[in-house]
């Protein structure tokens, strides 16, 4: 499959995410964090992307959260 990171990568991905004091992954707790671009390469908070701009709309956030306990 072209363009998606092999195992390691995602591995670490999910590692660094787990033990967030690496000096590499600085994220705050309950980010939303991506890649840039694509599949693979540099990670980023999905808000700092023009398309990821809903993860900060805390209105569609509680809409999101009302759909989810309404479906439960």
């Amino acid at each position: 499959m072209s363009g998606q990171h092999d195992v390691c990568v995602g591995a670490k991905r999910y590692i660094d995410a787990l033990l967030p004091d690496q000096e590499d992954w600085n994220y705050a707790s309950g980010s939303f964090v991506l890649s840039k671009k694509g599949y693979i390469g540099d990670v980023c908070v999905a808000t700092e992307l023009k398309k990821g701009k809903v993860f900060s709309d805390e209105s569609k956030q509680e809409y999101v959260h009302e759909a989810v306990h309404q479906f439960l």
